[in-house]
C-alpha cells in the first residue's frame, strides 16, 4: 500500500481496510455489460462516514496539488466524493464542487452552480473500469470550456480506463488499485 496524499499512515491503513471490504464476490454484471468474477462497490466505501471523511481529505489534497479550481463527478458514484472533497478542502484551498448527469438536461447536465470557462478541474468517480464514465465527463467538461487536468478514481480496476483516458490527454490517478486490495496482507 502506498502513501495517500493528505492522510497519515494510520488513516491510509484504515481507508485501505475499508476499501478491501468493498469487494463483493461475483460473478456480477457491471455497468458496461461485462460479467466480472468479483465486484468493487464504491458505494459501500462512500456510504461509510469515516471512510468518506478520509476520502474527502485525500481528494482535496490531490486537488490542491493539481491546482484545480473545481472538482466534478458524475452521478451517482461521483456525487459523495465531490461533496466529501469540498468538505475536506474547507481547511485549505477552496474548490467549486459540481457534477454531471448521465442523462444531461440543459445546461449540459450540470447542477446550478457558477462554472467559469477555462476552469482547471479534477474529475472523480468511485471505481474506474473501462473508463466510459470519465470519458463522458471529459467530453462534457470540454463542451463547456473547462480543462480536465486529471481523473481520480477511488479504486482503479485496471481494466483499461488509464489507456482510454490517455487518448484524451487526461491521466488516471487512483487511491487504490484493485490488485492491491486483493493481494494477501
Amino acid at each position: 500500500m502506498g502513501d495517500i496524499p493528505g492522510l497519515t499512515t494510520v488513516q491510509a491503513g484504515i481507508l485501505h481496510q475499508a476499501a478491501r471490504s468493498s469487494i463483493v464476490p461475483g460473478p456480477v454484471q457491471v455497468t458496461s455489460g461485462r460479467v466480472v468474477t468479483s465486484y468493487v462497490s464504491g458505494h459501500l466505501l462512500t456510504a461509510d462516514a469515516n471512510s468518506l471523511a478520509l476520502i474527502g481529505k485525500a481528494v482535496a489534497a490531490h486537488a490542491s496539488e493539481l491546482q484545480v479550481e473545481a472538482i466534478a463527478g458524475e452521478e451517482t458514484g461521483g456525487i459523495p466524493i465531490v461533496y466529501a472533497a469540498a468538505w475536506g478542502s474547507a481547511e485549505g484551498s477552496r474548490t467549486t464542487p459540481f457534477f454531471f448527469r448521465k442523462n444531461p438536461k440543459p445546461p449540459f447536465g450540470l447542477t446550478n452552480v457558477p462554472i467559469a470557462k477555462a476552469f482547471r478541474i479534477l474529475l472523480v468517480d468511485d471505481v474506474a473500469g473501462l473508463g466510459f464514465a470519465f470519458e463522458r465527463m471529459i467530453k462534457a467538461a470540454r463542451q463547456i470550456g473547462c480543462h480536465p487536468v486529471a481523473a481520480l478514481a477511488l479504486i482503479d480496476r485496471e481494466d483499461g480506463a488509464a489507456e482510454r483516458l490517455k487518448g484524451y490527454g487526461v491521466p488516471l490517478l487512483s487511491l487504490f488499485r484493485y490488485r492491491e486490495l486483493t493481494e494477501l496482507s
